[in-house]
C-alpha cells in the first residue's frame, strides 16, 4: 500500500490470489511458504526487515 501498487496488480505478480494477499495485509494470514513469499517480496522490492513484523507477545490471562 506505502508504494501505491494495486492490490489485485501485486497479488497477480507475485503469484498469488487477491485475497491472499489481503489476509496476509489485513494480520489474519501471518506466515507464508518460502515459494510464496519470495516473489512478494522481490516484486515489492522489499528486505526481509520490512516485510517480516515479529509477532507481539500474547498476554496471559
Amino acid at each position: 500500500m506505502r508504494q501505491g501498487l494495486a492490490l489485485r496488480e501485486t497479488a497477480r505478480a507475485a503469484g498469488i490470489s487477491r485475497s491472499y494477499l489481503q489476509r496476509l495485509e489485513t494480520g489474519i494470514r501471518r506466515r507464508m511458504r518460502p515459494d510464496t513469499y519470495a516473489p512478494l517480496r522481490n516484486y515489492l522490492g522489499a528486505t526481509d526487515d520490512q516485510l517480516l513484523a515479529l509477532e507481539e507477545p500474547v498476554e496471559k490471562r
